[in-house]
């Protein structure tokens, strides 16, 4: 038994092809390096009324924030989300304004000037 065994096993080393090794006949070239450009790149332009956000995004009252949570936390907080149809950023926005009100209510810092 182990010599049919053996005789399957050295058959196997034979079907497996090995990887031929590379042979390079031309040297290969080598890169070029260019200085970095001095040049000013132009700065991007904006055409007025052409904004790509869409939504809420747009609003300028509205401004965006971050934050890392648990992914356990994520996963029942987007469950729940759809369950009652509505979205991340009105259950964020009741929360923290209910938050701040428990707190003393709106500050607001002074406009920045332009």
């Amino acid at each position: 038994m182990s010599d049919n065994l053996d005789a399957i096993l050295s058959g196997l080393d034979d079907a497996v092809e090995k990887p031929k090794a590379k042979s390079s006949t031309t040297p290969r070239k080598p890169r070029k390096r260019t200085a970095p450009s001095t040049a000013p790149k132009p700065a991007p332009t904006k055409v007025s009324g052409t904004s790509e956000q869409r939504g809420k995004r747009k609003d300028p009252e509205k401004t965006q924030i971050n934050a890392n949570i648990s992914a356990d936390l994520k996963a029942s907080l987007f469950y729940y989300l759809k369950a009652e149809g509505t979205t991340l950023q009105d259950v964020v926005e009741e929360l923290l304004s209910d938050w701040v009100e428990r707190q003393g209510g709106i500050i607001a810092p002074p406009k920045k000037k332009r």
